[in-house]
This record gives structure tokens, sequence and C-alpha cells, in this order.
């Protein structure tokens, strides 16, 4: 189901801009190895926020989309938000094999 709701920045007191708020609506876990795995149906959100237990390179795009190790670098524990459409997230692991957590967020 796609997002209905579009996220605007607010500004904090010092006029930086932050994050506003943003519901976790569902979440989808990869097992990535040395192979290339992706998720099974394309991420109709908006916006989708992105955690791993180990690091990985990730890589967006269509039903045939591949990881490879010179993709985009996620560390472990830092969550990073992206924004797509209809679009499949492949992972591969830097080092060590583990799970990337994809999460809707509305």
């Amino acid at each position: 189901m796609a997002a209905s709701r579009k996220v605007r920045l607010i500004h904090g007191g010092s006029g930086e801009a932050v994050q506003g708020a943003l519901f976790p609506e569902s979440t989808t876990k990869i097992n990535f190895t040395d192979s290339s795995a992706r998720n099974s149906t394309p991420f109709g959100a908006d916006i989708v926020r992105l955690i791993s237990d180990q690091d990985c390179h990730v890589k967006f795009g269509g039903p045939s989309v591949a990881a490879s190790t010179s993709d985009m670098l996620l560390k472990a524990n830092q969550p990073e938000y992206f924004t797509l459409t209809d679009q499949y997230i492949a992972a591969i692991r830097s080092s060590v094999s583990g799970y990337l957590y994809v999460t809707v967020m509305i």
C-alpha cells in the first residue's frame, strides 16, 4: 500500500530543519549473505527506513536489481531514510552475513 502522506520538514527554534513525525507501518526483513538478496514485492512507500545488524551494501531498482560490494554501504546499527516509489531493495554483505530491516514510514 502506497503511503498517502508527504513528509514535511519542520524547523526548530534555531531555524534548522528537523524530521517531522513519521509512523512505522510495516517492516520487511531481508537476509543478506555473500549473494545479493532482495525483497519479493516492490515497496510502494514514499519513505523507508533501513537498518541492518551488520555492514552491508544496498541498491534500489526494478525486479532484477542485485547489489554488489561496490554499491552504497549501509553501516550496521545506523538507520538511514530514503525516498522511493515502487522499487525493490537488494543487499549483500560487506564481510559478515546479517539482516536488513526495511520499515515503511507514513
